[in-house]
């Protein structure tokens, strides 16, 4: 008869914890949202350059109006295609606030003396380039996220230089995903 006192107890607070806080749980949903650029370059000089904003991400469009924190989780470049495969030279991205160069420099990353072909998603296993911004750069990417007067958008600049191969037609394809963190009220 104790048990059965006990569970009955048990059972009629946690119903009337669950009344007293509501749903809480389900008010705030916390999920990632991914934006990709494209860059393919040809030669002189393996330079690209393009856009994407948060708001062609269907899932970030359905609930944009109750987001409470959106911020940068990681960021990786994926080399799609590489020709000849031995190009190799000094890499540069660029990442600007806005839809082109003109918006605020957020982010540069650079690797010197790269090959590109280390990090074909052809290769067995697969290991993407992860960007390392260290933590005043994502600082300065989430301050722009913050902002509501900002877009969300971003305009993205590839580059590599010195290729070692002089005379020869280099051609790469570059793909840049970018997470990001987004907190939002679901009520």
């Amino acid at each position: 008869m104790k048990k059965f006192i006990k569970s009955y107890l048990t059972a009629f607070i946690v119903l009337i914890a669950v009344i007293m806080n509501g749903c809480d749980i389900f008010e705030n949903f916390l999920f990632n949202v991914p934006i990709s650029f494209q860059f393919e370059a040809t030669d002189p000089g393996l330079l690209d350059a393009g856009s994407a904003c948060l708001e062609d991400n269907e899932t970030y469009n359905d609930v944009k109006d109750d987001i409470n924190t959106i911020t940068f989780v990681k960021a990786y470049i994926a080399v799609l295609n590489v020709n000849p495969s031995n190009i190799q030279g000094d890499i540069t991205l660029e990442l600007y606030g806005g839809s082109d160069a003109s918006g605020t420099l957020l982010a540069e990353f650079s690797l010197n003396d790269a090959r590109p072909s280390d990090y074909l998603t052809t290769n067995d296993p697969f290991t993407p380039l992860e960007i390392d911004l260290g933590p005043t750069t994502v600082q300065a990417i989430n301050e722009y996220l913050a902002n509501d007067n900002n877009q969300r958008c971003f305009f993205g600049r590839f580059v590599v230089t010195d290729p070692q191969n002089i005379g020869i037609t280099n051609n790469i394809t570059v793909r840049l995903d970018v997470l990001f963190s987004v907190d939002a009220d679901l009520n």
